[in-house]
């Protein structure tokens, strides 16, 4: 009977909770939703809950990646399907309901081929058993950490004015430089405060670091680089506490819908026009200009409003329309693609300085935004537009798209999972992992960019920490990693090893 009920009481919290938030979601609606399409969220979020619930019941040794991605797919498909807009491109007027369905099923498909990739288990069979870290005992290895970490600071606001100083070639190295590299030195030092492992000037210069690079992504108008921050420190505490935080999550929310209402406003000030700006003038403007949307929104709270303010705030983490759009002109207008919309893969790692007319990574989004009608071709050095994995997929081979591609992406995941994420993988890995996060949940991106750029993150990122790495093996008897004492035993100073690691 204890059996029967325990096992009541699992399928109960693992299907509950899914079904109660989508239904919040239906009783929240701008838009009509079938039952199918209702069904289709929620079976998305079940995706990603069951997985996390399941993660934390076990006890696996490595982060819950795949609930994650699944995760960001539900934000991607279901946010839109109950709030977004329903208007087709150009005067294709309202899309039908049929392609909102076959919208949805898409991305369900999609997401089930992720997980079938991981079941095969063929990416934990790559896996390494030698890895690199660092010596976490040599107190000169967290001096170079904090060094590289103070030199990042600025380099982060240069580069804002001066991308393209060593050429497009060069323009890619200096975003890893100022993105991923920090950020991954970054959660060295956050894994050490949350093991109350940090001293005081490593506190505070997590804080300088923290309050510098959020405030530096506001200036710069991009909404992705002070979301980044607040990601990859919910993901680090959920790596060491097992738990999610609720609020970070309230608070990556509340930040993108408040400051998705204004953000049109400022780039057509700030980037369109090249208007002459402080940093504290581009900051005050974008937050205004949102609250201001807001406020007009909340004095008027009629239906069109909320409409207006809903798709400001959701147009760029909704997919749903792109991708019925996509379903709509695919076949009959445009052609299935056959895989050549990928063929930047194969050409990533050539540096461009031996290749001048090598491919550009933008190629696919490019034909995208040109055969669907979404940008005329002579703006394309002005916006890029991408599609996401699952669409895409469907562009190159219809419905066997997410089986083709998405099943590969899977195993890559899987792999990826197990090498960096896992807890015998060590600091280095774990912190370019976790750093590497917020790429993945990028789901919007087309793949040779998604695969590409997190392949050259990794390499710059490690070659950065080269002179403090070390090769070892992995240990596969024991998650504990290796013990953090920076002074000889015996001087009366206390332990640095976590006392509890799970």
């Amino acid at each position: 009977m204890k059996i029967a009920g325990s096992l009541s009481g699992n399928t109960i919290m693992q299907l509950a909770p899914p079904l109660f938030a989508t239904f919040l979601l239906w009783l929240a609606r701008l838009n009509e939703v079938t039952l199918y399409e209702f069904l289709a969220a929620t079976i998305l979020l079940g995706c990603a809950w069951v997985s996390y619930y399941r993660w934390r019941a076990a006890g696996d040794r490595y982060l819950p990646l795949f609930s994650i991605v699944s995760f960001m797919f539900w934000v991607y498909y279901a946010l839109g399907l109950f709030w977004g807009t329903r208007r087709g491109y150009g005067e294709r007027g309202e899309l039908s309901d049929r392609l909102i369905e076959q919208a949805m099923l898409l991305a369900l498909v999609g997401v089930l081929c992720l997980w079938i990739g991981k079941w095969t288990g063929i990416g934990r069979r790559l896996v390494s058993r030698k890895l690199l870290d660092i010596r976490v005992r040599h107190e000169n290895t967290w001096s170079y950490i904090r060094t590289a970490v103070l030199l990042t600071l600025p380099l982060t606001f240069i580069v804002q004015s001066q991308a393209y100083l060593f050429g497009s070639g060069g323009r890619q190295v200096l975003m890893i430089l100022t993105s991923t590299v920090p950020m991954a030195l970054f959660v060295l030092l956050f894994r050490k405060l949350l093991r109350r492992q940090a001293n005081h000037g490593e506190v505070l210069l997590i804080a300088v670091f923290l309050v510098g690079r959020f405030l530096a992504g506001i200036a710069s108008g991009w909404l992705g680089a002070s979301v980044s921050i607040m990601i990859i420190c919910s993901v680090v505490y959920l790596y060491e506490r097992r738990k999610i935080s609720k609020v970070a999550i309230f608070l990556v929310m509340a930040y993108i819908l408040f400051f998705q209402a204004g953000k049109e406003a400022f780039r057509k000030t700030f980037w369109g026009e090249r208007v002459d700006s402080t940093f504290s003038q581009r900051i005050s403007f974008w937050s205004s200009e949102s609250l201001r949307n807001w406020q007009l929104t909340l004095e008027d709270p009629n239906a069109e409003n909320w409409r207006r303010l809903m798709d400001q705030s959701l147009g760029r983490i909704s997919l749903l329309q792109q991708t019925a759009h996509v379903l709509e002109l695919t076949p009959d207008q445009v052609p299935f693609q056959h895989g050549r919309l990928y063929s930047y893969i194969l050409v990533t790692w050539i540096p461009r300085a031996l290749w001048p007319e090598k491919p550009s990574v933008n190629e696919a989004n490019q034909f995208y935004q040109v055969a669907y009608g979404l940008t005329d071709s002579r703006e394309l050095d002005k916006v890029s537009i991408a599609v996401g994995t699952v669409a895409e997929s469907f562009i190159n081979f219809g419905w066997w798209g997410p089986f083709l591609v998405m099943i590969p992406l899977g195993i890559f995941l899987d792999y990826f999972q197990h090498t960096f994420l896992a807890r015998d993988s060590g600091w280095v890995l774990n912190a370019v992992g976790i750093a590497l996060i917020p790429s993945f949940l990028a789901v919007e991106s087309q793949l040779a960019q998604y695969i590409a750029g997190i392949m050259q993150c990794i390499g710059v990122a490690l070659l950065v920490l080269w002179p403090v790495l070390h090769v070892q093996r992995r240990d596969g008897q024991s998650t504990r990693p290796l013990r953090s004492e920076f002074v000889p035993s015996g001087l009366g100073m206390p332990s640095l090893a976590p006392k509890r690691f799970f």
